[in-house]
This record gives structure tokens, C-alpha cells and sequence, in this order.
């Protein structure tokens, strides 16, 4: 039983990544700091964080410690996705993420202009 689990996890370490995965995790990972970038502007003009974790950072005035956290939690998250790169559910799940931090910069966007 053992020996099953090792070749398994040997099997996921050595799988190659497919080239639109692998663009997602990096769309992911670009739009999670520009996501920080376009909230600290955006707290600057009198907006307020909704993400109650960073928020408590971004009120005392500790931005770096906020990015750090948020650099961390998302570089963990695309880690953890993409060791499992080859399963359909993370495949779905990437795109979902994907969808959602588009949304998300669109929203920062239209924020630029109203």
C-alpha cells in the first residue's frame, strides 16, 4: 500500500504541465498583484477592503505586510493547483479562478472611471 502511494506521488511530481495550465496559473498570479495594486489606489481614494483579512493589514497602514499575505496564500494555492494539473476538477477550477480575477480587474477598471 505503501509503495502505491510513493509511485503516485512520484507521478505527480514528474507530470508535465499542459501550456494553457500552465498560462492560467500565471494569468492567476499577475492578477493577484495587480488586484493589490488597483486596492491600494483605490483605498487611497476613500474605498474600503471588503476582504476582512487584508483589511485589518490596509487599515493600520501595513501595506507591505498585506501584500506579502496575499502574495503568499496565492502563490500557495497555485502550488497545491498545480501539482494536481492533470485532474479535470483543477482544470475546472483554474478556470473558474481564471473568470473570477478577470471579473475582478474589470471591476478595478470601471472603478478608474466612475
Amino acid at each position: 500500500m505503501t509503495l502505491k502511494a510513493d509511485i503516485s506521488l512520484q507521478g505527480i511530481l514528474t507530470r508535465p504541465i499542459k501550456k494553457s495550465f500552465l498560462l492560467g496559473i500565471c494569468f492567476v498570479w499577475l492578477a493577484s498583484i495587480l488586484d493589490f495594486v488597483f486596492t491600494c489606489y483605490h483605498l487611497s481614494c476613500g474605498a474600503i477592503e471588503l476582504n476582512p483579512l487584508l483589511a485589518a493589514f490596509f487599515s493600520s497602514g501595513r501595506f507591505t505586510e498585506a501584500f506579502l499575505i496575499k502574495f503568499f496564500l496565492t502563490s500557495a494555492s497555485l502550488v497545491v493547483l498545480s501539482f494536481f494539473s492533470f485532474h479535470r476538477n483543477a482544470q475546472k477550477a483554474l478556470t473558474v479562478i481564471v473568470c473570477g480575477y478577470g471579473f475582478l480587474l474589470i471591476y478595478h477598471l470601471t472603478g478608474f472611471f466612475i
